[in-house]
């Protein structure tokens, strides 16, 4: 695991260094020319410093806030670790009963938590990310709620496998000239003509990204470019400490659910419905 998270740190920098410059170049010039055109060059340097972590917050207010966050967790981190028990609905609701049901049995084996590792969506970092999002500090978490990083990890796998057969079905759908899989293939990060193209095959790394993506639409991903910035300070962490994970839940449920029954389309809202009953 070590290894897998030293390759995904060196993929970051490299991902960052391919759009920022390796010395941050390109954000200087795209300050320069915000400055230029009149606009808060400032404002949008503190933006890009909180987004990137950048940002270095006065070390008292950060222990305090420490402090504050783990004595919450003891009286509340029983009740966050309820709403990941029911994260697979989310899978469900995107991929149908069927699809997740049959990837529940890899989230069980070497093979497919292997496979879920490697993908960087079980990560150590990653999962305690998510524990921090839910407003659980990662000390006190440790004996509050000692499985709960398990029950993440289950979520985020089975989420991960059922990412990759949604899309090999979709891709199969899509050959046949179904519209709707075209739209479900894009929404999973993938070109759809590509796919088509390609007679509904999908590569090695086209599924790791199907199931990157439905783990990072079903499951979420706790980061500074995911909150308000205020909310990355010590004491926005203390006020939004258990606020961070029904915000992307409901986000969740008005793009995954909503906007598609407005449009007419309700079965992700039937199998929301039956799954959260």
């Amino acid at each position: 695991q070590a290894a897998v998270q030293y390759l995904n740190r060196a993929a970051d920098q490299i991902s960052r260094a391919e759009h920022f410059g390796a010395d941050n170049s390109a954000v200087t010039e795209l300050l320069n020319k915000i400055g230029l055109e009149k606009g808060d060059a400032l404002a949008a340097e503190r933006s890009f410093d909180i987004a990137t972590l950048a940002k270095q917050y006065d070390a008292t207010s950060s222990k305090i806030s420490s402090v504050l966050r783990g004595a919450m967790t003891i009286s509340k981190a029983p009740l966050a670790a309820l709403s990941h028990s029911a994260q697979t609905v989310n899978v469900s609701t995107v991929a149908g009963f069927l699809n997740t049901a049959k990837n529940i049995p890899k989230a069980f084996t070497a093979q497919g938590k292997e496979d879920a590792l490697r993908a960087g969506v079980t990560l150590i970092n990653v999962v305690d990310d998510l524990k921090e999002g839910s407003g659980i500090s990662k000390t006190v978490g440790k004996f509050m709620v000692p499985g709960l990083s398990g029950m993440i990890r289950i979520n985020r796998t089975v989420a991960y496998h059922t990412g990759i057969d949604f899309a090999v079905q979709q891709a199969e759908r899509a050959v046949n000239g179904s519209n709707r899989s075209e739209r479900a293939l894009q929404a999973l990060g993938l070109d759809p003509q590509a796919v088509i193209a390609n007679g509904g095959v999908l590569s090695d790394a086209e599924k790791m990204t199907a199931g990157r993506e439905m783990v990072h639409r079903t499951q979420f991903h706790m980061s500074a470019q995911d909150i308000p910035g205020w909310a990355s300070s010590p004491w926005g962490k203390v006020m939004t400490q258990f606020e961070q994970f029904p915000y992307n839940q409901t986000a969740f449920m008005k793009r995954e659910i909503f906007d598609p029954a407005l449009k007419g389309d309700v079965a992700p809202l039937l199998r929301f419905a039956v799954g959260a009953t």
